[in-house]
């Protein structure tokens, strides 16, 4: 390699063909890097996770809810009623940091 590059540099070749001088390890051109990027950030905004602080659920909406506990993040299914989250059993769910609608059943077959 010449002065332009680290000691650690490489041609590689990425999986769409071209060639990329990278560090050693990388598997993708810049090109391919930037895209699957964006598709994963997509897929992040597709995720349909709502803030509560954004806007809450229409009472009486079942859904799925995050809440913060003091080890570790819990997603449960939720139901609501004004304000306020419940559990399954009528429960009070603390804590709800956000919320999303159930996704459809599955079809009959599937």
């Amino acid at each position: 390699m010449n002065n332009l590059f680290p000691e650690n540099s490489y041609m590689g070749k990425c999986s769409c063909g071209k060639e990329f001088i990278a560090p050693k390890g990388a598997i993708h051109c810049h090109n391919c890097l930037y895209q699957k990027i964006s598709e994963l950030e997509n897929t992040r905004t597709q995720s349909q996770w709502i803030s509560v602080d954004d806007r809450l659920p229409e009472s009486g909406a079942v859904l799925i809810s995050h809440l913060s506990s003091f080890n570790s993040p819990v997603v449960s299914v939720a139901f609501t009623q004004g304000k306020s989250f419940y559990s399954g059993t009528s429960y009070p769910v603390q804590r709800v940091t956000h919320w999303m609608p159930l996704p459809e059943p599955p079809k009959a077959g599937e």
